[in-house]
Formats: structure tokens, C-alpha cells, sequence
């Protein structure tokens, strides 16, 4: 499965949040549930069940990526403005602290 597959099953144009897959997939859920809707299809439902797998698993593995690539550059500023204070103040980089 791939992303468009799954976008396509959920009836989702873009993915914006997490919180708009899982209310598509809930509203999707009472319309072919077969205890809940006169239009149940058990192999629908089933692909949904995939197609949300899927797509929650890569949003959540794509908002681990983000929140580690800032927290990457949070501690590269710092580093940067630490070094950058000490070239300012005149310290010796050479010397052992």
C-alpha cells in the first residue's frame, strides 16, 4: 500500500493531521460496519482498517522525523551562539577547560 491507496480509501484529499484521518475513519467505520449500517462490506472495512494503519503509522514516524530534525537544529544554534560568545569575549578555543 502507498499513500495514494490509502488517501483513497479513507476519502481524505490531503493529509492535513492525524486528527482529520481518524475522524474520516471513524465516520467510514459506522457506514460499512455490519452491526451498525445496512451497507456493510466486510472487505471495505477491512481495507480501511489497512489504509488507517498506514497512514497513521507514517504520520507518526513523519512528526518523530520533524520533531528530532528541530531539536537537531536547536542544539546546532546553540552551539553556534555558545562558540560564537566565545569568539566575542576573546577566549582561546586551544586551551583546555
Amino acid at each position: 500500500m502507498n499513500i495514494e491507496d490509502a488517501l483513497r480509501l479513507l476519502e481524505v484529499e490531503d493529509v492535513i493531521s492525524i486528527k482529520i484521518v481518524k475522524e474520516k475513519y471513524r465516520e467510514l467505520q459506522k457506514r460499512y460496519h455490519p452491526d451498525v449500517s445496512k451497507e456493510s462490506n466486510l472487505n471495505k472495512l477491512n481495507e480501511i482498517n489497512e489504509a488507517y494503519k498506514y497512514l497513521i503509522n507514517f504520520l507518526e514516524n513523519f512528526k518523530f522525523s520533524i520533531n528530532e530534525l528541530k531539536s537537531h537544529i536547536n542544539e546546532e544554534e546553540k552551539l553556534r551562539r555558545r562558540f560564537s560568545n566565545d569568539w566575542l569575549s576573546g577566549k582561546n578555543f586551544y586551551e583546555e577547560k
